[in-house]
Parts: C-alpha cells; structure tokens; sequence
C-alpha cells in the first residue's frame, strides 16, 4: 500500500484545494483567537489590532462555509490540549455572521 505524505497548512485556506486525501479544520473561538493575536503581535495595538482581527474573521466567514463539505476531521484548538471533534456544521464553529469582533 502507497504512503502518503502530512502536509500541514498553517494558517492558509486550503479546503478548496483538489487532490488532498483529508483536510482538518482546527478551530479556536472568536475570542481565544483574539487574545492569541494581541499575545503574539504585541505591536499592534487598539485599532490596528482590531483591524486585523475583522479581516481575518470576514475572510473565514466566507470562505469556510462554501468549502465546509471538503473538510474530514475537526480539531478544538481552544484548550492546552487540542482535541478531535465529531463532525460539525460551520454555524456551530463560526457563529453567527454579524458577530463582533472580541477586540
């Protein structure tokens, strides 16, 4: 039997991508995702720092819901210890469209 190869994205939308055996979604919530902003980029700040957040939620907003069926495993990356969820629908993960950013 033929060995694949793990290739591992990060931070890069590739669930529209052809030809990859299975594809994990890991997922932070809003807030837990903002915090990890602000912690990792302390340079920005206040408004630069919210900028950025919103970009990045419009973006995911959009794009995961079209290409949510490619998707094979999901991962919650919220905790220490990131752990394996049953499949789920994008409403659940990403929530509501017009949520406000936790910045």
């Amino acid at each position: 039997s033929e060995r694949g190869k793990l290739v591992v994205f990060e931070g890069v939308a590739n669930c529209h991508l052809n030809g990859l055996d299975a594809l994990m979604y890991v997922h932070a919530p809003a807030d837990v995702r903002s915090e990890r902003l602000r912690k990792r980029d302390p340079h920005r700040r206040g408004d630069e720092a919210r900028r950025r957040f919103e970009l990045t939620e419009a973006f995911e907003r959009a794009y995961f819901p079209r290409y949510w069926g490619n998707i094979h495993h999901f991962v919650d990356n919220s905790v220490d210890s990131p752990r394996m969820l049953l499949p789920v629908g994008h409403q659940v993960l990403l929530g509501a469209s017009n949520a406000s950013p936790p910045c």
